[in-house]
């Protein structure tokens, strides 16, 4: 017997099967799903937020989010990034690789992908890798237009007294602590667009050293946030590729962590060889500094 009604797979509202999109589940055995008009056909707000979270991860306190730019993406892509928590929003920027207007907005058939807060990097290694069947089958494409942006957090950028002051004293020493990064990957840009993806761009700029140095939203790495570090230069060629981009990034902000936030109001500090603590803070961001350029050397196999 026909169904008459049918639950909708993202918002959960009621509706009549003669009104809703038929999709197939890419993660629960091929099961036909249904979602109302408006989820398989809208796109969220490009300010929109995405609340969930998901996954587990109470050893290393490692969180993770993904925005993900699309030129294509049909119904059966959707349910499956709905499957891993994550919503569609629109993006002026991107470019369309499809044949007619499938989603609100004035972007055809684009879309960034947002995710929730991912505990670890195990839901996120499992996405790249369903991002890669979705492309091979012909559900998604990414075109040149089309970057991902990864945002990563040890424990929210907190101190053992819970307060989320990492990231200032980030801001605080971010040239010290990545320009020499930036230096080592523009040396080899071959190697660089093989780790990335990509070379840098207007959405993803070049760290610069001047006599006025400053940061912004638009440099690679992002530290406006008050909780996590946003790495802009990322762009998905394959899910072993971006499984490792995302590894050898959630080691950098480990490392930064670890060597210079966690030793940044150190009280037993060798007077004889630091004039005073800016000095010694400056010694602890140059030494991470070169253990970062060595992570990247690690992983482009330089």
């Amino acid at each position: 017997m026909a169904r008459n009604n049918a639950t909708c797979s993202r918002c959960g509202a009621i509706y009549p099967v003669i009104d809703m999109v038929g999709t197939v589940s890419a993660k629960r055995g091929g099961r036909s799903e249904y979602m109302c008009n408006r989820c398989a056909t809208q796109n969220e707000h490009y300010h929109a937020t995405n609340s969930k979270v998901l996954g587990t991860d109470k050893v290393n306190a490692v969180f993770c989010g993904i925005e993900f730019e699309t030129s294509f993406s049909d119904e059966y892509a959707r349910n499956a990034m709905f499957e891993y928590g994550f919503i569609p929003t629109h993006d002026s920027s991107l470019h369309s690789d499809g044949n007619d207007s499938r989603y609100g907005w004035s972007d055809g058939n684009t879309c960034e992908y947002v995710s929730g807060l991912m505990k670890g990097l195990n839901r996120a290694s499992k996405f790249a890798l369903t991002c890669d069947k979705l492309i091979s089958d012909g559900h998604l494409k990414v075109n040149y237009s089309c970057g991902t942006h990864f945002h990563v957090s040890i424990d929210s950028m907190k101190n053992a007294n819970g307060e989320k002051v990492y990231m200032d004293y980030i801001r605080r020493f971010y040239h010290s602590l990545f320009i020499p990064l930036n230096e080592a990957m523009a040396s080899d840009t071959e190697a660089m667009e093989a780790v990335f993806g990509r070379d840098f761009g207007h959405y993803c700029e070049a760290i610069f050293n001047s006599s006025e140095p400053k940061w912004n939203r638009y440099l690679w790495v992002n530290v406006t946030n008050d909780s996590n570090i946003e790495f802009r230069l990322n762009v998905f060629k394959n899910g072993k590729q971006y499984q490792n981009l995302m590894k050898m990034e959630v080691e950098m902000v480990k490392c930064i962590v670890s060597n210079f936030c966690e030793h940044f109001n150190d009280t037993d500090i060798d007077s004889r060889r630091y004039a005073n603590m800016r000095e010694y803070r400056k010694h602890k961001a140059d030494v991470t500094a070169q253990k970062l350029v060595k992570i990247y050397k690690k992983y482009a196999n330089i």
